[in-house]
């Protein structure tokens, strides 16, 4: 009897100790599956917060690339608009308009105003006899007229629109403008004050009886008939940087007289049919 009560102490005792053991085990395993899932969780937060931080760079990189970009626009644009070769019409004639003010002002410009026939006068009939003998008079009118130059030429102020190109460029202190007028055609009445782009950027011969009078001639009829047109204008200047004048230049035209039917006296009275002739008119200064 006592034997089979010390077996089961006995017994009871391995099993209690089983028991324990197990419940040992068991919280070993909860702490360990606990641990690896705050090592899990630790690891995808790292992973996250990484992903964030990546993304984060990322985006101020972005955000400061277009700043840089912008600012070296900026400096470009500002330098182009400093450089005279990259003015614009307008920006041209305003500014010569400025230094033609100023020249003129200071009184100190000694040029000359040259007039000469370019090729003969020509018409129909017998206008070829007359002319022979006109022709040396009409040249020594020619000579006489031309004088010095004491101010910038021009009659009014010249438009942008008077300009058909222009350009400018900067080369130790000086700027050098070269421009190109649009012809001009007028008639009997014409303006040589300010009738057109010619008239405004050098100045004209005016009215017909001005015109003619360069000739030597007279027109008795037939006034309506006449025609003179300004070609090839143009106009050159040197500007003083520092002191913004005109330190030289010159001005050209061609000025094309067409007399369809008119009554003419030149030495003698004739008759003009399709009378034509040209006289190149350039200023030096």
């Amino acid at each position: 009897m006592k034997k089979i009560i010390a077996v089961l102490s006995a017994l009871s005792l391995v099993l209690a100790l089983s028991a324990c053991g197990a419940k040992t085990g068991g919280e070993d395993v909860t702490e360990s599956v606990t641990q690896e899932a705050v090592t899990e969780n630790t690891a995808e937060v790292a992973d996250v917060t990484a992903v964030e931080a990546t993304e984060a760079e990322t985006t101020e990189v972005e955000t400061t690339e277009p700043e840089t970009e912008t600012t070296t626009v900026e400096e470009t644009t500002e330098a182009d608009t400093s450089d005279p070769s990259n003015w614009t019409k307008e920006q041209i004639v305003d500014f010569y308009n400025e230094a033609v003010v100023k020249t003129n002002d200071a009184g100190e410009i000694n040029g000359s105003n040259t007039m000469k026939l370019d090729g003969d006068i020509t018409g129909d009939g017998a206008l070829g006899g007359v002319l022979k003998i006109a022709m040396p008079i009409i040249k020594s009118a020619l000579e006489r007229n031309s004088t010095k130059q004491t101010v910038i030429p021009g009659k009014g102020k010249l438009k942008a629109d008077d300009v058909s190109s222009a350009e400018a460029t900067l080369n130790n202190g000086v700027y050098t403008i070269n421009m190109k007028l649009n012809s001009q055609t007028d008639g009997p009445a014409a303006d040589g004050e300010d009738g057109g782009p010619v008239a405004r950027g050098i100045g004209t011969l005016g009215s017909i009886e001005n015109a003619l009078s360069e000739l030597n001639a007279t027109i008795l009829s037939g006034r309506d008939t006449i025609k003179l047109r300004y070609d090839n204008a143009s106009i050159t200047a040197k500007i003083n940087q520092e002191s913004g004048k005109i330190t030289s230049g010159n001005w050209h035209y061609k000025v094309n007289i067409n007399v369809v039917d008119a009554q003419i006296k030149m030495v003698v009275k004739f008759i003009a049919k399709n009378l034509k002739g040209v006289i190149d008119w350039n200023i030096v200064y």
